[in-house]
Formats: structure tokens, C-alpha cells, sequence
């Protein structure tokens, strides 16, 4: 979204076919780069997002010049993160505390 054409609206529809992703999964994401302040929502229908002018910082041009040329670690740093912390949490669900014997 950011490398091409930074002006260009995008749809939540077109951003899921060029990432390959679900439309949950990029409607999740833009609400989260909105509250971050990052992307600006254009009322549609459908709704349209670009960049926010405010959001070219240098923390975020050196996330994208890092995924420009380590795409394969950035994304599995991503989703390794997501679904270790869901997996987790999955897990911890079924350890069992031994009870205490004072406790009854």
C-alpha cells in the first residue's frame, strides 16, 4: 500500500487480493493501522484507505525497506507472533494447578 502509488485509495477487497490474505484478516489490520494513525478511511461504499501523510516516519520506512529485503523473516516474525500467542493461550487453558490440601 505504501510502495505504490502513496496517493492511490485501496479497498479493503483489493488490499485482501494483493496480500493474499482474508478480508477479516485486512479489515482487522487497516482498523489497527487507523487507530495507529498510520492509514485515513474515506467513506465509500465500499470504504477506500491511503496513507496518512502523517504516517511516513521513519520507524515505518525502515520496517519497509527491511521487508523489501527480508519479506520471508518479516512475515514469519508476523505470523509466528500471532499464532504463538493464540497457541499459547490454547495451551495454558488445560494446565491443571495441583490443588492445595488446605484449600480443600
Amino acid at each position: 500500500m505504501r510502495e505504490s502509488e502513496t496517493s492511490r485509495t485501496w479497498t479493503a477487497g483489493e488490499l485482501t487480493a494483493v496480500l493474499r490474505s482474508s478480508q477479516a484478516a485486512v479489515e482487522q489490520d487497516l482498523a489497527g493501522l487507523l487507530r495507529a494513525g498510520l492509514v485515513e478511511a474515506e467513506a465509500g461504499p465500499p470504504t477506500s484507505w491511503r496513507c496518512s501523510p502523517s504516517g511516513g516516519d521513519s520507524a515505518v520506512e525502515a520496517l519497509a525497506a527491511c521487508y523489501r529485503t527480508h519479506r520471508t523473516a518479516i512475515i514469519t516474525l508476523v505470523t509466528k507472533q500471532k499464532s504463538t500467542s493464540s497457541l499459547t493461550d490454547f495451551a495454558d487453558a488445560f494446565n491443571f494447578r495441583k490443588q492445595d490440601p488446605l484449600d480443600g
